[in-house]
């Protein structure tokens, strides 16, 4: 696919023109290889219909309960509607595992070619895609696997909180907050880690928990700022949801290059430099 291949330049570049930050990587990246990276979105969103399928039947199905509604004002039939809308997300998460399965083994094809396009490396997509499927689709899928899991039983203890009074109401309200608050920023930096790696998981694993752990606010910031492709779709609404995640599925190869690159500064400073003097500071000039 020629789309994904670096197109030879009419202009010879000198060394001052090439990027010098891994910020200026970014943008170079992004300039060259914009179309690239959308149709990588484009690839992601297929593999993530079968998510946004969810998303449909868990919005269908909650309009349905709420309208069977008879009055605002009957706090009682509010709240019996308020816990089916909540088992069923729960439920939702718990179908969605498998599917998050299959995205992480996709994206572990994906993750290769960001890296390479991180590294200003030549890119190949039909080979990259292929080796890095072959190559980290067993730790792609223990990571999603993982994550998905996790994800769901906060859902539904998060589900619970309706049930429950005072100190058990935060009780249950906790396993969310330590899976948005830690779980996701050391996956996060693992999905970084097993590209760029020949690690087992559980070194990968280790390695994510010590970076978090020296460079909090800098893997929480990333993380945030490429989270921000999903805005739209924290606006109240069906049609606004619905646009806000085909969006953020569409812009998050971009998102993942701003994230890896952002990531491997802190792998130079905390990893690299001593153990992999060669690849510090790769893809600068």
């Amino acid at each position: 696919m020629k789309l994904f291949r670096h197109k030879p330049s009419k202009i010879e570049y000198t060394r001052d023109m090439m990027p010098h930050t891994r910020k200026e990587v970014f943008f170079d990246v992004l300039k060259l290889q914009w179309k690239s990276l959308l149709a990588l979105g484009v690839l992601v969103l297929l593999a993530s219909l079968p998510l946004i399928a969810c998303f449909l039947v868990e919005q269908i199905y909650s309009s349905i309960i709420l309208d069977g509604i008879t009055s605002m004002e009957n706090s009682a039939e509010y709240m019996a509607a308020a816990n089916k809308i909540s088992v069923l997300s729960s439920t939702i998460s718990f179908i969605q595992i498998p599917f998050f399965a299959i995205l992480g083994v996709v994206m572990a094809g994906i993750a290769r070619i960001i890296r390479q396009y991180a590294y200003e490396e030549c890119v190949h997509f039909s080979t990259d895609f292929a080796e890095g499927v072959k190559q980290n689709w067993k730790q792609a899928l223990i990571l999603s696997l993982t994550a998905s899991t996790i994800g769901a039983i906060s859902a539904f203890a998060y589900g619970l909180r309706g049930l429950a009074d005072g100190m058990a109401n935060l009780i249950t309200a906790l396993p969310m907050m330590l899976f948005v608050v830690l779980f996701i920023p050391i996956a996060a930096v693992i999905a970084v880690l097993i590209p760029v790696y020949n690690n087992s998981f559980s070194c990968n694993l280790k390695w994510a928990v010590f970076i978090f752990a020296k460079k909090p606010l800098r893997v929480i910031i990333s993380l945030v700022l490429a989270s921000a492709v999903f805005a739209v779709a924290l606006v109240p609404g069906f049609y606004t949801g619905l646009l806000g995640r085909i969006i953020g599925v569409i812009l998050l190869p971009i998102a993942m290059l701003g994230f890896y690159l952002s990531i491997f500064d802190v792998l130079d400073e905390l990893i690299n430099k001593d153990n992999y003097p060669e690849i510090v500071g790769k893809g600068t000039f």
